[in-house]
């Protein structure tokens, strides 16, 4: 029964691949002609060739571009500032003369101290922002056509009319098929017959 439903199914597929495959195409042209005694039967089919072409085409974007800024931000900071004072100190003078009597003098002496302080600096700061602007690319476009192409196939088919039977059957004898594309001329094999009849 599996085997039944599976070769119906590939049946159908067949005859639907068949049916798309002559959607919209020219029936075949047969004609028969008599040559050097032969009767020839043409068979002229047109199958729509596919065909691609690849063009570029010009598109307007708008695409981003990073700029980068820099600016000054002030920030608080806490910094040690030296403070230098002077005071007056006591200094004996003459404490080692024998000859004087010692004495007390007042120098200034510096003193210096740090002292902490809060100050304000700028710190340089990198910014980035996005611009929009235009930009003209080539972007490659793909269109499918069909082409028509011709196809010819030449076979005996039996005597011409009006000759006398012969030894050996005509039918017999192989056929010849030739293939053309309509618009460039048609290409014959070496040995084929001629298309059009001299009767």
């Amino acid at each position: 029964m599996i085997s039944l439903l599976k070769n119906g199914a590939i049946w159908c597929g067949a005859c639907a691949a068949a049916l798309v495959a002559t959607v919209n195409l020219p029936a075949d042209d047969v004609r028969e002609y008599d040559q050097n005694g032969l009767r020839y039967r043409e068979t002229t089919r047109i199958v729509q060739r596919p065909v691609y072409e690849t063009t570029w085409k010009e598109e307007t974007r708008e695409v981003y571009r990073p700029t980068f800024t820099t600016e000054q931000q002030p920030t608080a900071r806490t910094v040690y500032v030296p403070i230098t004072e002077y005071k007056s100190q006591p200094v004996m003078r003459g404490r080692w003369n024998p000859f004087i009597e010692p004495y007390y003098e007042y120098r200034l002496v510096p003193v210096t101290r740090w002292e902490v302080k809060q100050e304000t600096v700028n710190v340089p700061v990198v910014r980035q922002s996005n611009t929009p602007e235009k930009q003209t690319v080539k972007v490659p476009v793909t269109t499918l056509r069909y082409e028509n192409e011709e196809f010819i196939r030449r076979e005996i088919v039996g005597r011409a009319l009006g000759t006398p039977a012969s030894g050996g059957s005509a039918a017999n004898m192989a056929a010849r098929e030739t293939r053309s594309t309509r618009g460039y001329g048609s290409k014959s094999l070496a040995g084929d017959p001629p298309r059009h009849s001299t009767h």
